[in-house]
């Protein structure tokens, strides 16, 4: 059964979708107690807590084998580990949560180009329909349903620093399916999150100088171990094994999902409406993901395939 679910792509994406909606719902909660590296901080200390001396035994075995890939390990760390959800929770400083989620749907077209360009792999007609099902998904949800509010959206530097976000994460997720088979699995991730401390801690201590934490308490702490546990073990480990199985361009499709569960979450923990935009919305990015999922489980034979 495990082996089932381990090996179930649509699954795994779906999961991990949900623990990036729970993400951004807690981020938003934490926002008002500690400032965006602090979180990121406490956040990977804590999955290394938990992580690391699970899987200590491999990473030692392969340490020869990862001092000889420093740099690609020293990249997935900055572009995923730290690099997407710090610059989100930086963004969300100065911008909108709309404008964040709307430039957040543009992820899969910066995986699926530079997946092309990088991996050159095929960019097919029923890929490009799930991208676009999905992110006008994401725009009905985003705008209730009134597109004329897409004029009323201005662009400022939260919105700039969001798009190096999703660029972040797309570097992230094509350079671990290039970098799949050179390390195991397990030590790739562990590593990752290992690195992640020198890079992030200079720049934590500063911001504590300037934003203390301002509250800890029961709520406070039961979302950092949510943080550390579900968005930064479980989705990191289920999007990496995802993308092993079909891929960037394909696993990138469900990312539209995540402000679907998003909203579904705040409703229930933050009391935020939904509107019927939200129940149309969703289901025109389940179309997208259902395309994807379904051009996976039974794949054409090559001649049958039609690409770009």
């Amino acid at each position: 059964m495990k082996n089932r679910i381990w090996h179930n792509a649509f699954l795994l994406l779906v999961l991990t979708t949900f623990f990036w909606g729970g993400n951004a719902v807690v981020g938003r909660f934490l926002a008002e107690a500690m400032g965006p590296l602090t979180i990121s901080f406490i956040r990977i200390l804590l999955s290394i807590a938990i992580f690391v001396p699970l899987v200590y035994k491999t990473m030692k075995k392969e340490w020869l084998i990862a001092r000889n890939h420093i740099k690609t390990i020293l990249l997935l760390s900055l572009s995923g580990v730290i690099g997407y959800n710090l610059l989100c929770y930086w963004a969300l400083h100065y911008t909108t949560a709309v404008h964040v989620t709307l430039i957040n749907s543009a992820a899969p077209i910066f995986i699926t180009i530079l997946a092309y360009v990088s991996l050159k792999e095929r960019i097919t007609r029923p890929l490009i329909c799930a991208i676009l099902c999905s992110i006008v998904g994401v725009i009905t949800v985003m705008t209730h349903g009134e597109l004329s509010r897409l004029l009323q959206l201005q662009v400022n530097v939260g919105d700039l620093i969001m798009i190096f976000s999703v660029m972040s994460w797309a570097v992230y997720s094509v350079t671990l399916k290039k970098f799949m088979g050179s390390l195991s699995f397990l030590s790739t991730f562990g590593y990752s999150l290992l690195f992640a401390i020198p890079m992030l801690a200079p720049f934590t201590l500063i911001e504590l100088i300037f934003i203390p934490i301002h509250k800890i308490g029961g709520g406070e702490i039961l979302s950092l171990v949510y943080l550390g546990i579900f968005p930064s073990i479980l989705a990191f480990l289920f999007w990496n094994q995802a993308v092993h199985l079909i891929g960037p361009s394909k696993a990138s499709v469900f990312i539209n999902l995540t402000p679907v569960f998003g909203g579904v979450l705040a409703y229930f923990l933050l009391s935020e409406a939904l509107t019927f935009a939200h129940f149309i919305g969703g289901l025109l990015v389940f179309s997208g993901v259902l395309i994807v999922s379904k051009r996976t489980q039974h794949p054409l034979n090559k001649s049958e395939e039609t690409s770009i």
